[in-house]
């Protein structure tokens, strides 16, 4: 039986790898390289994992795919959404429904009756029907619509915000557990010495100070999740508890996580809890300095080892053609332990967690090598979607539009909300993480921008950006325009800036707002490295290894599709990439 494997380790980096094999710490991956081949990974623009595992799964750009930034507007409503699925009420019931457009590599080897395992790749979700599984990935939200977002009930705070609310110190306390549409459900937690009993529902479980609780299901009206609780702080003065993101219940699954829908239940109760959620470790919690490094790592670690005992065992237990799956942990510690590596970071600090990066990807080749025995007559690849840069600098871009007239709020604002632009007198907006939008007139409910006059507007916000310097910085090394970046594709951005590693755009900018920050600030958030620029290919290429002596050298994440279906002498057309067997 002919299989064909990838496992992707999101976010590995080149030149990490490189060092790790040359000191021989990748035993698993350095024998791929030395049976078969390695290389760089050419990836997308812009390289988001979204995007980047949308062109995995289809073969296709981002022009034809639709997957293009993390955060997107609708243009006839001026709304702003999450770049993944489409969230819609129907007949009073929540419906999502992917964006992603084109046909992923399982639909095509469902319909040549060969089975797939499709294992938390992002833009999975709602998972839909195949000869196979799927086990949805990034996009998958939590009960309250976002990507994963805690609460902290804590006598220690004296603020009252989304996911931090003040509790007063008693031995019997009551709190609100916030699920969809702002419904809300009681727990209670008693203070007996020491321990803590925490009943929800009429579940209980005990515990000390330090200690994660067993997993509660919390019922809501329509919709049942799954959430646990940390402890941490209890002592005479202060009482501080962590609540996990409430996740869709894979026990009675009220959106589409998995396929077929009754496996979710079974795996479940035998492996335990697996996190479907677009965060699947609290990566929130931790930049936003609710937890700590050590809860966020016993998070991450449960999350992968569950993830990882789900995959062993379904390569096993099934007749499977087709594998593929994404671990997360390499991605997700670079993210936030970057800043005790980078000595010129504002957030730098000498740490014991400075090795945690290299022992992230050592870690990850010792379970790579308990996979080996299952994958042993597949096609092996070993990929990553992309690199990694140090993220030193955050810059403002609509705050650059704002000074250069090419962007106004109302009443003549210096700072606003998306919410607070004055679209009369607004010619261009920065949205998302590599997007610029001209206000373009039949397309953007309010434009003004005519066709006749939007390109001499694009290049005028070009050259603005090139030549932009603030302090003697300049974070702009290229701007590509529609036609460079999605071919023409007029629903897609006008214009993506190419940032200098170590720059990348604001989080004003991601949400098109301006504040009172400077124009390019330092970036002091554990959110400390990154990868979505826009970078230039060469400064942000993935990885990929292969079991075979393939020519790997300008090898792009968009032929891994083709390859596959190359392999399995599938006829296919009119996709981007190219099979790397020809």
């Amino acid at each position: 039986m002919k299989r064909f494997a990838v496992i992707g380790i999101d976010g590995a980096e080149p030149s990490i790898v490189d060092k790790l094999l040359k000191e021989g710490n990748l035993p698993t991956l350095a024998e791929l390289k030395d049976k078969g081949a390695y290389s760089k990974l050419n990836t997308t623009l812009v390289s988001q994992s979204p995007v980047a595992w949308s062109s995995f799964q289809t073969g296709l750009t981002p022009a034809k795919h639709y997957i293009f930034d993390f955060i997107v507007r609708d243009p006839e409503t001026m709304q702003l959404d999450i770049g993944m699925v489409n969230e819609k009420i129907v007949s009073g019931k929540k419906v999502f429904e992917k964006r992603i457009k084109g046909k992923a590599c399982w639909h095509y080897l469902s319909e040549a009756k060969l089975f797939s395992l499709a294992l938390f790749i992002p833009v999975t979700f709602p998972a839909e029907e195949i000869k196979g599984v799927v086990l949805s990935g990034m996009g998958t939200p939590d009960l309250r619509g976002t990507q994963g977002l805690p609460t902290i009930y804590s006598t220690a705070s004296d603020e009252q915000k989304a996911d931090v609310k003040k509790i007063e110190l008693a031995e019997r306390i009551v709190v609100a557990i916030e699920g969809p549409d702002n419904e809300t459900v009681q727990a209670v937690l008693e203070r007996k010495g020491e321990k803590i009993v925490i009943e929800l529902q009429g579940q209980k479980d005990m515990l000390k100070e330090g200690c994660w609780s067993k997993w509660f299901r919390v019922k809501f009206a329509n919709v049942e999740g799954v959430c646990r609780f940390k402890i941490l702080k209890n002592n005479e003065n202060e009482l501080t508890v962590y609540l996990s993101p409430i996740a869709y219940s894979p026990f009675n699954p009220a959106a589409s996580i998995a396929y077929p829908e009754t496996l979710a239940k079974k795996l479940a109760e035998q492996f335990g809890v697996f996190k479907s959620l677009s965060f699947e470790s609290d990566v929130y919690g931790l930049k936003e300095e609710l937890i700590d490094e050590q809860t966020w790592l016993e998070d991450m670690r449960y999350t992968f080892e569950t993830r990882f005992r789900i995959a062993k065992h379904l390569l096993q237990k099934t007749k499977w053609n087709y594998f593929a799956i994404d671990f997360f942990p390499v991605d997700r510690v670079q993210h936030l332990f970057w800043r005790f590596i980078d000595k010129e970071h504002a957030m730098y600090e000498e740490s014991d967690y400075a090795e945690l990066i290299e022992k992230t990807y050592i870690w990850l080749d010792e379970k790579l090598a308990e996979l080996m025995p299952l994958l042993s007559d597949a096609l092996l690849f070993v990929i990553s979607d992309h690199g990694f840069q140090t993220y030193r600098k955050s810059v403002q871009v609509n705050k650059i539009l704002l000074e250069e007239g090419f962007l106004a709020f109302k009443d003549k604002a210096e700072c606003g909300s998306f919410a607070d632009i004055d679209w009369s007198r607004t010619q261009a907006y920065a949205l998302g993480f590599g997007s610029i939008y001209i206000n373009l007139k039949g397309r953007e409910r309010y434009g003004i921008v005519s066709e006749k006059d939007a390109e001499s507007i694009k290049e005028d916000i070009k050259q603005a950006l090139l030549k932009f310097s603030f302090d003697h910085m300049k974070p702009f090394i290229d701007v590509k325009t529609n036609e460079e970046a999605y071919e023409g594709n007029k629903d897609m951005p006008d214009l993506v800036p190419i940032y200098r590693p170590g720059f990348r755009a604001s989080r004003e900018t991601a949400i098109a707002s301006v504040s009172s920050n400077e124009i390019i600030y330092d970036n002091k958030n554990k959110w400390s490295a990154d990868h979505i620029g826009p970078f230039l290919p060469e400064h942000n290429a993935g990885i990929i290894f292969c079991s075979e002596p393939l020519a790997l050298k300008n090898a792009s994440i968009l032929d891994l599709t083709p390859t596959a279906l190359h392999y399995f002498n599938i006829p296919f057309e009119q996709l981007d990439g190219t099979s790397l067997l020809r």
